[in-house]
Parts: structure tokens; C-alpha cells; sequence
């Protein structure tokens, strides 16, 4: 069940820098992704035994998580037809549906625009829930450890 969920949704981020291929481009398939998540929304719903860890609060975030997912696909053949801001926030979605079906929320990959400090250029980045929260942890030992000198 990992790969039916995770690899796909690796793959939608992935595809949307690489060049066309058959095999990309079937991972681009948007009715492919709705159909995905409409299998799992169907078994959450009937409270199947692959999805008996969710507790009530996290099957309504993953229910409202497709919704999003659905709203982003909507009148969309491709997720390459997709702005890269929809892109991105489509995978994040994606990931943290998969973190939710997994039950490993510090697993799931976050993605965000930035510019690096001395460009205009803006790049995509990404890092796990669980490297998001050490880094954080990180910069708030430093500022305090400066406001105490």
C-alpha cells in the first residue's frame, strides 16, 4: 500500500522538473491522482482496517486534505498544466495525505519557494516535517543563546 500512495505523490514533484516521458507523463495524470484519492476517501469513510489508526480530528483533516486535492485538479487533464505554485501546494497535499494513511507526519516532505540571500532567482525546496522541526529547534538554542550575551 506504501508504493500505491508514496510513490505516486514523489513522483508528481519529480515530474514537474523533469522532461516528458511516457512513464512521467502517466504520473502527471490527474484523473489518475482523483482516482487514487478517491479509493482512499472511500475506504476511510467505511473505516476499513488499513485506516484504523485515524482517529476522528485525523480523518477529517485527510478528507478535508483530498478536497483540497480535488480543487486543485479540477478541470485538469495534467498536473503539468498546473501553475509551479499549484504544483507545489498538490504535492504538499499529496504528502500529507500520505503521512496521515502512513501514520508518520515527521515523514512527510514539505516544499516551499525561496530566493536565496544574493538572487532574484527563486528555487523550490524541500525537507521533511521532522528536519522542518529540528531546524527550528536549532535557530531558537541560537537567538537565545544571543539575546543572553
Amino acid at each position: 500500500m506504501w508504493t500505491k500512495t508514496a510513490l505516486p505523490l514523489l513522483l508528481v514533484l519529480l515530474a514537474s522538473s523533469v522532461g516528458a516521458t511516457d512513464h512521467i507523463d502517466a504520473q502527471r495524470d490527474a484523473s489518475a491522482i482523483r482516482s487514487q484519492q478517491a479509493d482512499i476517501r472511500r475506504d476511510v469513510v467505511a473505516a476499513t482496517p488499513r485506516y484504523a489508526h485515524l482517529d476522528v480530528a485525523s480523518r477529517t483533516e485527510l478528507l478535508g486534505l483530498q478536497d483540497r486535492v480535488d480543487g486543485l485538479l479540477k478541470n485538469v487533464d495534467s498536473t503539468a498544466n498546473l501553475s509551479e505554485r499549484r504544483q507545489i501546494e498538490l504535492f504538499n497535499a499529496l504528502e500529507s495525505i500520505s503521512a496521515l494513511v502512513n501514520n508518520d507526519p515527521g515523514g512527510r516532505l514539505e516544499c516551499w519557494r525561496e530566493r536565496p540571500v544574493g538572487t532574484s532567482q527563486a528555487e523550490t525546496r524541500c525537507s521533511t516535517a521532522r528536519g522542518l522541526q529540528a531546524q527550528n529547534r536549532t535557530y531558537q538554542r541560537v537567538w537565545k543563546r544571543a539575546g543572553q550575551r
